[in-house]
C-alpha cells in the first residue's frame, strides 16, 4: 500500500506556471493475520491463544505494536468489546459477563502502519 504526497514547484521567471508532481511514499501495512487462534472456556472466562510469528514472518514482529482481541454476541460483531494486549504475549483471558451464551472471538495485529485483517472467527459457548 502506498500513500501519496505532493510536491509543488513555481516557475522562477513569471511565477505563474505551477508544476505539480506526485511523490510515492512507502507505507508499511500488516500483511499477516494471526494464525492458530484457539479459545477454551472455564466457567465465565475464555482463554484465547494464537501462534507466535516465526521464521520468515519475524520481520513483521518488529512493526507490530500490539494485538487486539475482540468478542461479541453475534457474528457481525456489532456491539463488540475489544481488548488490547502487548505484542509479546500469545494468550489472554477474557471474562465474559453472561452465562449460557454463545460468543464469537477474533484476533488481529496492530502496528505503526495500520492493522491486519481479522483472524478466523471462533465460536465459544459459555457454560
Amino acid at each position: 500500500m502506498y500513500g501519496r504526497g505532493t510536491e509543488v514547484r513555481v516557475c522562477a521567471r513569471d511565477g505563474k506556471h505551477i508544476e505539480k508532481r506526485f511523490l510515492a511514499k512507502e507505507k508499511w501495512t500488516v500483511k499477516k493475520t494471526p494464525s492458530g487462534v484457539k479459545a477454551k472456556v472455564k466457567k465465565n472466562r475464555v482463554r484465547v491463544s494464537w501462534k507466535k510469528l516465526k521464521g520468515k514472518n519475524r520481520k513483521y514482529l518488529k512493526k507490530i505494536s500490539s494485538i487486539q482481541v475482540q468478542y461479541a454476541f453475534d457474528k457481525s460483531f456489532r456491539d463488540a468489546v475489544t481488548k488490547t494486549v502487548p505484542k509479546k504475549k500469545t494468550k489472554t483471558t477474557v471474562t465474559l459477563p453472561r452465562k449460557k451464551t454463545v460468543y464469537y472471538v477474533r484476533v488481529r495485529y496492530t502496528g505503526s502502519g495500520g492493522v491486519s485483517k481479522w483472524s478466523k472467527v471462533k465460536k465459544v459457548r459459555v457454560k
